[in-house]
């Protein structure tokens, strides 16, 4: 998609766009302008394109998490809140030994979560400034894109808990998760007060 908007801006006249050298993109974008030819090697998207971490980090999870991170807040943009996803599914994993399909669907459900936080506040946000509404409305933009009452109910439960997790770890003291009744989940959330 970039490389056909550059495309049209090169036609027009118009520097390229270049995603900075923090992203994933942006490294390989920088690799493939910057190796000599003789060094040149094709290659997918990889840490090691990355500018390195000081100091330098082992674990490829710990280093996925910082390198999201950095970019986002080199980027100025103010991420998917990653490092307290990563802490709660720590704590699921490691010290509340939930099961890794509870532990995977809890991760996936909170980052859909802060996704629709990102669009639905459109701009800076935190978890302790979500309220009702957005939770309300999160449920409902899943249950309009088909997922089952279930489903829907389990990442309703994933949010409670995280709230719980913030509360007990970040002091946050808000959990508009424990608004939301379980009933509604079986209803057509779009249509209630």
């Amino acid at each position: 998609m970039l490389a056909g908007i550059n495309l049209a801006r090169l036609l027009a006249g118009d520097a390229p766009l270049l995603p900075p050298a923090t992203t994933m993109l942006g490294a390989l974008y920088r690799y493939l302008r910057e190796t000599e030819p003789a060094r040149f090697q094709p290659m997918n998207a990889n840490f090691g394109l990355m500018e390195p971490l000081d100091p330098p980090v082992r674990d490829k999870f710990k280093k996925k998490e910082l390198f999201g991170g950095a970019g986002a807040e080199r980027n100025g943009r103010h991420g998917l809140r990653v490092n307290e996803i990563v802490d709660f599914v720590t704590f699921l994993s490691k010290e509340r030994n939930d099961s890794p399909h509870t532990v995977k669907a809890y991760e996936h459900d909170l980052g859909a979560f802060a996704a629709f936080c990102q669009d639905y506040y459109g701009g800076p946000w935190s978890w302790a400034g979500v309220d009702r509404l957005a939770v309300r409305g999160f449920l409902a933009a899943e249950q309009r894109r088909g997922l089952a009452k279930r489903s829907v109910a389990r990442a309703l439960s994933a949010l409670r808990t995280f709230y719980r997790f913030l509360n007990a770890t970040r002091g946050v003291e808000v959990n508009p998760a424990r608004a939301a009744a379980n009933s509604q989940v079986g209803e057509d959330v779009t249509d209630l007060p």
